[in-house]
């Protein structure tokens, strides 16, 4: 799952899936209670006694604590605050205990007429207690719906131009209090290397797990900066920690060898390069530089497939710097410079996608109409969905 852009996505999914199959057993079960009434009893049985184990163990781990949930709390997060792992399974699994005895009781007993009534009413109450034990840790917020919307006016429309800001200083902790959750840079539209991704790539995994320091130095510069401080990899090892600043940059073997000779023919040189950002979105960023000497740029972005470079229209290569993000040569003088990033493999996926979803639909459609003659309804569902899509691109 690490691996997977949108795991929620194909949660989502899968609950539909499970909810159909288990929609279409209920029907068969409804239609043969006496035939799988046994069947039942066995599989709810397995599971109380499952659940009276991890009770068991659950009260040996609390070692005595009082339980959080026979107290009283001002709020719903104070209430979650005080809970501890084993005194949540104790109160979850309890109360699942008391819903498993409930169903069976609706089955073995005279009310076993309304059995399906019964087993509905009873699913409801558990998603309803479920949502509220869970919803402070999930979804909930001190901030109420009209804080946020009216600070969500106040944020930019359109990505502005990043200014010079450190990007370690751009943390999720302004949104959070305004009832944002996590990746509040994105309606803040600034750059930030305080997210959460559902996935991370693996030289990032490297980068923090084995050169904490450097990744941290280097979040201390703005979006770009220069940088005459190049190491090859091979040397990493050896280099200090207390000698790694923000403008530390290790290159692998081969790309340190194709710089360092426009690098050190001027590393003397007083400094006096700089570059102004003219134009900002997620795909593309264009900027013009001023070098008083051949320069290594880098932008504080993952180099990821897709991602391109130019210096005044002509290609230039990108060099994977700090095992994760982009560098460039520029060479001395006043250039243009974009970063562009495009996927056509993407959008062809895209739109193989849809298409096969609209014949798909289509197909169903002539289906459903010859099968049952419901024009009406089949006409209902194309207006609905010409509709959201409207709505949606418009």
């Amino acid at each position: 799952m690490n691996l997977f852009r949108f795991p929620s996505y194909f949660s989502l999914f899968s609950v539909l899936l499970f909810l159909l199959l288990g929609g279409k057993q209920l029907a068969v079960i409804s239609d043969n209670f006496a035939l799988y009434k046994k069947r039942i009893l066995i599989v709810c049985s397995i599971f109380i006694g499952f659940l009276a184990i991890l009770l068991t163990y659950s009260s040996i781990k609390n070692k005595h604590i009082d339980l959080y949930f026979l107290k009283s709390y001002a709020t719903i997060f104070d209430f979650m605050n005080a809970s501890s792992f084993y005194q949540n399974i104790l109160l979850q699994g309890s109360i699942q205990v008391l819903f498993l005895i409930a169903f069976i009781l609706a089955i073995t007993t005279r009310l076993k007429k309304h059995w399906l009534a019964i087993t509905s009413i009873l699913v409801i109450l558990n998603l309803l207690i479920a949502v509220q034990l869970n919803i402070a840790s999930v979804g909930f917020s001190a901030a109420s719906p009209k804080e946020l919307k009216e600070y969500l006016t106040t944020l930019p429309k359109a990505f502005p131009i990043p200014d010079t800001a450190k990007i370690i200083n751009n943390t999720e902790a302004l949104g959070q209090k305004h009832g944002l959750y996590r990746n509040t840079s994105g309606f803040h539209k600034r750059v930030s290397a305080d997210v959460f991704n559902s996935y991370s790539f693996k030289n990032y995994s490297i980068l923090i797990d084995s050169f904490p320091v450097l990744y941290k130095a280097m979040l201390t510069n703005e979006l770009f900066y220069f940088s005459d401080c190049i190491y090859p990899n091979a040397f990493v090892s050896k280099l200090d920690s207390s000698n790694i600043t923000n403008q530390t940059i290790v290159l692998s073997d081969s790309d340190y060898l194709k710089t360092r000779k426009f690098i050190s023919t001027a590393k003397n040189l007083e400094n006096k390069s700089s570059y102004v950002i003219q134009s900002f979105n997620p795909n593309e960023i264009t900027l013009t530089c001023n070098t008083s000497k051949t320069e290594l740029l880098t932008l504080l972005q993952s180099n990821y497939t897709g991602w391109n470079a130019t210096i005044d229209n002509i290609d230039t290569e990108i060099y994977l710097s700090n095992y994760l993000t982009m560098s460039i040569l520029v060479p001395l003088g006043k250039h243009s410079i974009t970063f562009k990033y495009t996927n056509t493999t993407i959008v062809i996926a895209a739109a193989v996608s849809y298409i096969y979803f609209i014949v798909l639909l289509v197909f169903l459609s002539i289906y459903w109409i010859k099968r049952y003659n419901q024009k009406r309804l089949v006409a209902s569902i194309w207006i609905f969905l010409f509709s959201c899509i409207t709505y949606y691109f418009i």
